[in-house]
């Protein structure tokens, strides 16, 4: 299978739409960037959190490597449910204060 290259002038398209999205998140959580260090997590928990959604998106791959088809159901449901200990656990549930956010953790 072939990939087709996408024109430079779409890339930058993409581009500038991804940095104008992540801009626009940063400006509705605020928790979300480095101006306040009270809601920053560890550097641990952050490796951490990384490492497992990166397990999450490549399953197989990172973390885990004898997950097998069959398993895969389980092998996400623990990775999602250590993904919320790990988030909650180091208190970067964003959301837990609703004058901040306005939602739930981990929604």
């Amino acid at each position: 299978m072939t990939a087709t290259a996408m024109p430079k002038t779409a890339h930058a398209g993409v581009r500038a739409q991804l940095t104008e999205e992540l801009l626009s998140s940063y400006r509705t959580e605020r928790r979300a960037i480095a101006v306040s260090k009270r809601y920053l997590p560890s550097r641990d928990a952050i490796v951490e959190i990384l490492g497992l959604m990166l397990d999450l998106m490549y399953p197989g791959y990172f973390g885990r490597r004898d997950v097998s088809a069959e398993g895969l159901a389980k092998h996400v449901a623990a990775r999602v449910d250590e993904l919320e200990h790990a988030a909650i656990g180091d208190n970067l549930a964003i959301g837990d204060d609703p004058a901040v956010s306005g939602h739930g953790a981990l929604s």
